[in-house]
């Protein structure tokens, strides 16, 4: 069993790594939080723009939107709020620190072979 105090180097080495990973994802996530997503239907009459969470900020419907039936336009509506998020999605992903990313997709690829989506 080694000495104790011959490990030391090797936790302290492990606790630099640990705050250096930690004040990375600090960093990312304050480039993060002004990151929106927006979407635009082919008509422009259904306008979203939301967060890097996908809450909705803003909600725009044209006129012309408001002649369809109620079904058609929520599924317009649930569209467009889908693609903004894929657009914030894709607007973090390009913000990350790329040894960053490389370690999502490292986890988001376990994940899905976990749940068999791959």
């Amino acid at each position: 069993m080694p000495e104790p105090a011959a490990e030391l180097p090797r936790y302290q080495q492990i606790l630099r790594d640990f705050e250096e990973k930690t004040a990375r994802l600090a960093r990312a996530a304050a480039g993060m939080r002004d990151i929106t997503g927006h979407a635009r239907s082919r008509d422009g009459s259904v306008e979203v723009t939301v967060t890097g969470t996908g809450a909705v900020l803003d909600l725009r419907l044209s006129a012309k939107a408001m002649t369809r039936g109620h079904l058609p336009l929520t599924n317009e509506i649930m569209a467009m709020i889908r693609q903004a998020t894929v657009d914030a999605a894709d607007k973090t992903r390009a913000n990350l620190d790329p040894e960053l990313a490389a370690e999502l997709a490292r986890i988001d690829q376990a994940r899905q072979d976990a749940e068999g989506t791959a």
